[in-house]
């Protein structure tokens, strides 16, 4: 599970990055999970759970360009 994390940490790097570093608060409201829990999880402080991967993996599929 926790190489999934790093993938998806990857991936989430990728699209802040491609998109001019958008709010987090906004982003987390669009994947319709915690705010607190994703930042702590972006920086590598905790790892997400399967459901909440499926949503960040989902919303960044749909979002990430190339």
């Amino acid at each position: 599970m926790q190489d999934r994390n790093n993938r998806v940490r990857d991936m989430y790097s990728k699209f802040h990055e491609q998109y001019y570093a958008p709010q987090m608060k906004l982003i987390t409201k669009k994947m319709g999970v915690d705010y607190s829990h994703f930042a702590k999880w972006r920086a590598g402080k905790l790892d997400l759970t399967d459901n909440t991967l499926n949503k960040v993996e989902r919303f960044l599929e749909e979002n990430l360009k190339g």
